[in-house]
């Protein structure tokens, strides 16, 4: 059960990334996936498209808040922006991991272990990790 969890944290963990940069449409293509495994995996990615376009509003509305702050600064009215952001950060970052579990539960074993093994070698090649990362609300 340790390595199944330890498994998925880190294909999670490796796949976020690549998720972010558009990779996963690249990287489906070399699974062989079956019609009805695209069309769920198509649903998904519609369900996680309004995920986006919901944290872009809250984003642009934490950005406005945030920089009202500038001009009329309150110590109550930061640490209320910043607790809340905490809480969209960790919200978000766990909407992800579930995202990915949905992703490998329509992937067979073996498309699960290629896709991992693709993730790895497609966030190499992008050179993904320090360069370029931004945080989530700033």
């Amino acid at each position: 059960m340790k390595k199944i969890i330890l498994t998925s944290a880190l294909a999670i963990a490796i796949s976020v990334p690549v998720l972010a940069c558009g990779g996963p449409g690249k990287l489906f293509s070399e699974l062989d996936l079956t019609s009805d495994q695209m069309t769920q995996l198509k649903e998904l990615r519609q369900e996680k498209r309004a995920d986006r376009e919901a944290f872009k509003s809250e984003h642009k509305a934490f950005k406005e808040r945030r920089q009202s702050l500038l001009n009329n600064y309150s110590e109550a009215e930061a640490e209320t922006i910043a607790s809340e952001i905490g809480d969209k950060a960790k919200a978000r970052t766990l909407s992800k991991i579930q995202h990915m579990q949905k992703i490998m539960a329509i992937l067979t074993p073996e498309q699960q272990e290629k896709f991992k093994a693709l993730m790895v070698e497609h966030r190499e090649e992008q050179g993904h990790g320090r360069k370029g990362h931004h945080g989530m609300f700033f």
